[in-house]
């Protein structure tokens, strides 16, 4: 054995992965680089102390124009200024001129402020200046009231001398809202916590909760840090490729797995050295891909088809601080919400402002425009890495258009106008005389030309309604069907050869993920049309019944007013009260034509207190099911959020979960089902002629695009099948359109009648009657779900029993070793949050929310034992660790583990 392999086995716990050798070699060179590093970003990698920043009043001014006070408790000092009301062409400005700084140096300049409001250029010195615009990133949200809320921003360096300084606040609009309520220069990271400094002690009186308060990392050696899983940069050796149903490395054909999360305008246009600590952070917590999901157009209005070159700058930075923490990147940049056409715009007439849902797929103009944007973006030379995005081994996949299908309800005649519906008919026509010889042949076909959207006077046939498309009843209703999925797949197509060969871009493309008006007849022909990619993609959302006023809020935030009952994913709970089970689930997955299966959005939205299953079932059953990347809707900017929102993601129940996740996905601890289900969908037979499939998948739409949301279909195959191992759907020329493995018996594993779910790989066990599920492998072992009603529970090498009515308890290895006789385990706990002073009325079930609380988060108290079945426990010793992974203090052996009601992390080693 070589001494450099001496030192690899000493150092690390039964690593032989030369990888993780190399990453060792890469944290050390990030040690000695980072005098370089502060130098350039002004910034060193310790904990904000008290003197490396300073911290002023708004409302603590010398001089202003026209202000007014506003108090509340969410404030600093409860006190910020407005400048609403301003005389009108009155300059509007604020003043300080008392502002000390005792160490020269360059400072990271912050600012306080009413959300996206208020554009303002800064100036100290009357020599040192920049420009806060309209739109900035948002650090951190801290609601005050409806469509109200607070909002630290960053505004740019700015070099002080040791001394005095003043500093001058010009409002870029001479009306408007705007709000000020602190400012802040810092020269180290600073923990971003509201109106709190880093040395204000943040604590909550609500009995039976303590508080979850964000502090900054220092990244140091931390038993929850999982960046040792990841590349040393991503995409080192080569696209990724695929390998049937499998992405895999290049060098190597080994298979990988991706967990992720979601990332929009915001996080995109972080400032450098925190989007340095961003990916730190993912990488941390095991992340391996980020969704770049926003577009990167000039916005709306005639000037859409250029691609905005900020954006891209930023994209490009994104990118290759994302690559060197080892994250790939997929990128996500057209949904037809994000853009709405001028009605004056003459190429596409008829539209008023209206999202061109569907047009992409059939308007000629529109997809040349859309072909540009990706020649543009994939084309241009990244100035950080000197490499063109097509050839960026780091770019994972591109997705070719975001929840869109000429299948869904959003294909009608109210959101196309009659100029581009005649495009679409007009094709339509060509198509059916091609197909069929003439319109008079059709015309027998079909009985006539008398019903639907028939384009009369114009020579071209209408297309009937979408409904009446899915319900499949008439000839016309089946040829329109195959005409519509035929337009889809040429356009999946074309874009895909125009990108790969025209463009030449190296790496994997998807088409869409979304979902149809008619899950039985035209769900399988919209994955047809979408196997044209590389990989098959989803979305889904376990969304709470949750509503507001007819104002649509509930789509997207959570306020005072809305009403919501919480909502078991565990138990099939219904989401309407009319219904007294719903066997569907975002996470349920079908493999389609022998692809990899990612979901590239998925959450249990808020609120909702039953969340803290989700990370559980996500690594466990979603590597049964054969899932190969999850990604989280959606990250925020900062490491924690500071009050929980529609879609958290970075709060402790969902990421605090995410060391014993992430690892069980990534590494495999859970196994890949047994195919438990295999169809064949002849094209001809079958698809076309609109008879569906026997496995279905059924819708699960957050509230945003729930509308029209068709009844849950069920095909012959029960979807409980689905959490029993692997099922596969495959599109053929011939062959049978079903078939199912005898060799299971499914009486035995999906057990109706006592409620629960067995697998075929007899690791993982879901009682849904009383609402939990277990796993129990050789590396990993737990339960979520309702912990009080499933009792003292035996899973092989630990009892589990605990008095939580809700949460989450799991044990892994850390050493790759059966926990057994693994010298290196974590172990997780986790319960429910909400924000503090959360206050609701219940009335008949249903849950008013009177007051929608603010920062910090609480996790409720904690509480259980876990007794370990090892002869040798009594030598493994327990130290708990703080929410960052340090060790914090020791907590005896493991034995007879009681569990701590405030800690959610426990090292367990020899």
């Amino acid at each position: 054995m070589t001494s450099v392999n001496l030192i690899f086995k000493c150092c690390f716990f039964n690593q032989n992965h030369l990888k993780r050798w190399n990453k060792f070699c890469l944290n050390l060179y990030k040690i000695l680089i980072v005098p370089i590093f502060t130098s350039i970003f002004a910034f060193n990698t310790e904990a904000a102390e008290p003197d490396t920043f300073i911290w002023w009043e708004a409302e603590n001014f010398s001089s202003a124009s026209y202000l007014e006070f506003e108090q509340h408790d969410a404030l600093s000092n409860e006190t910020w200024i407005n400048l609403h009301n301003t005389p009108s062409n009155t300059d509007r400005f604020i003043e300080y001129d008392n502002i000390k700084i005792d160490n020269s140096s360059t400072y990271h300049f912050y600012v306080r402020k009413f959300w996206k409001h208020g554009p303002f250029n800064w100036n100290f010195d009357d020599t040192s200046s920049g420009t806060v615009r309209n739109n900035p990133p948002l650090i951190d949200s801290e609601t005050l009231r409806t469509n109200t809320g607070v909002n630290w921003v960053y505004a740019g360096t700015v070099d002080l001398k040791s001394g005095v300084h003043s500093l001058r606040i010009n409002l870029l609009e001479k009306e408007g809202a705007a709000s000020f309520d602190a400012f802040l220069l810092t020269s180290a990271p600073f923990p971003f916590r509201g109106k709190n400094k880093p040395d204000d002690i943040v604590s909550s009186d609500t009995p039976g909760w303590f508080p979850w308060t964000y502090q900054v990392d220092s990244y140091q050696d931390s038993a929850i840090d999982l960046s040792f899983l990841n590349e040393e940069q991503a995409g080192n050796h080569g696209f990724i490729q695929t390998e049937g149903e499998y992405f895999t490395l290049p060098h190597t054909n080994e298979v990988i797995r991706f967990w992720g999360v979601n990332a929009g305008f915001d996080v995109l246009n972080m400032d450098n050295f925190s989007t340095a600590l961003f990916a730190r952070d993912l990488a941390k917590y095991g992340v391996n891909l980020v969704r770049v999901h926003t577009p990167l157009f000039q916005g709306n209005g005639k000037e859409f088809e250029k691609v905005d070159e900020q954006q891209l700058d930023r994209l490009f930075y994104f990118i290759k601080v994302m690559k060197d923490e080892g994250i790939y990147v997929s990128l996500s940049l057209y949904f037809p919400l994000w853009l709405q056409i001028d009605p004056t715009d003459q190429r596409f007439p008829g539209y008023h402002d209206n999202n061109p849902f569907s047009l992409l797929f059939f308007d000629p103009e529109f997809q040349s425009i859309y072909q540009n944007w990706w020649k543009t973006i994939l084309s241009t030379t990244n100035p950080y890495t000197s490499t063109p995005l097509k050839d960026e081994t780091a770019i994972l996949s591109l997705e070719l258009i975001n929840e869109d299908s000429l299948l869904f309800w959003t294909f009608n005649d109210q959101n196309i106008p009659p100029d581009s519906l005649a495009i679409l008919q007009n094709q339509f026509s060509e198509w059916l005389i091609s197909t069929y010889g003439s319109l008079n042949t059709v015309s027998n076909r079909w009985g006539g030309f008398q019903t639907g959207l028939d384009s009369k006077g114009t020579g071209s046939i209408g297309l009937i309604p979408i409904y009446e498309i899915g319900e499949g009843n008439s000839q016309r209703a089946r040829d329109t069907a195959r005409f519509l999925t035929e337009t889809q797949m040429s356009f999946f197509k074309n874009q895909y050869d125009y990108i790969k060969e025209e463009i030449g871009y190296g790496g994997l493309i998807s088409g869409s993920n979304w979902i149809t008006a008619n899950a039985e007849t035209l769900g399988p022909l919209d994955k047809y049309s979408n196997a044209v990619g590389d990989f098959m993609d989803q979305h889904g959302y376990f969304e709470p019944q949750h509503s507001d006023n007819g104002n649509y809020s509930a789509t997207y935030s959570i306020r005072e007013g809305h009403n919501y009952k919480d909502r078991s994913a565990l138990k099939f709970e219904a989401l309407e009260s009319t219904d007294d089970v719903s066997f569907s689930n975002p996470l349920l997955n079908i493999i389609y034509d022998n692809k990899p299966s990612m979901i590239s959005e998925i959450n249990w939205t808020m609120p909702n207190r039953f969340r803290a299953d989700m990370p559980f079932l996500f690594a466990s059953f979603g590597s049964l099911q054969g899932v190969d990347a999850l990604i989280h809707f959606t990250a925020g900017v900062r490491p924690w959020e500071l009050e929980l929102s529609k879609f958290s993601t970075f709060s402790p129940v969902v990421k605090g979960q995410w060391p014993a996740a992430a690892l069980a996905f990534r590494l495999g601890y859970i196994e890949e089902g047994e195919v438990v289900s295999q169809v064949s969908l002849p094209i001809e037979e079958h698809l076309y002629e609109l008879k569906g499939s026997p496995l279905l998948l059924n819708p699960n739409l957050d509230n945003l695009r729930r509308a029209n949301q068709p009844a849950q279909a069920r095909g012959s195959i029960h979807p409980l099948r689905l959490l029993t191992g692997r099922s596969k759907i495959n599109f053929t020329d011939n062959g049978d359109n079903e078939t199912i493995r005898e060799e299971y018996n499914f009486a035995n594993l999906i057990d109706i009648e006592s409620e629960t779910i067995n697998t075929s790989t007899d690791q993982l066990f879901w009682d849904y009657g009383k609402g939990f599920a277990t796993v129990s492998a050789p590396k990993i072992q737990g339960i979520t779900g309702f912990l009080s009603d499933a009792g003292s529970y035996d899973l092989g090498d630990i009892i589990i029993k605990s008095q939580m009515e809700y949460g989450s308890i799991w044990l892994i290895s850390l050493d790759e070793q059966p926990l057994s006789i693994s010298e290196k385990m974590l172990l997780v706990v986790m319960s429910e949050e909400q924000n503090s002073g959360w206050q609701t009325e219940t009335i008949d079930e249903l849950k008013t929310i009177t007051n929608t609380g603010s920062f910090p988060i609480l996790l409720k108290e904690l509480s259980g034992s876990i007794k370990s079945l090892r002869e040798d426990a009594d030598k493994l010793n327990v130290t708990i660790l703080d929410q960052n992974g340090y060790r914090e203090s020791e907590y005896g052996n493991f034995e007879n583990l009681e569990l701590n009601a405030r800690k959610i992390y426990y090292l367990i080693e020899r």
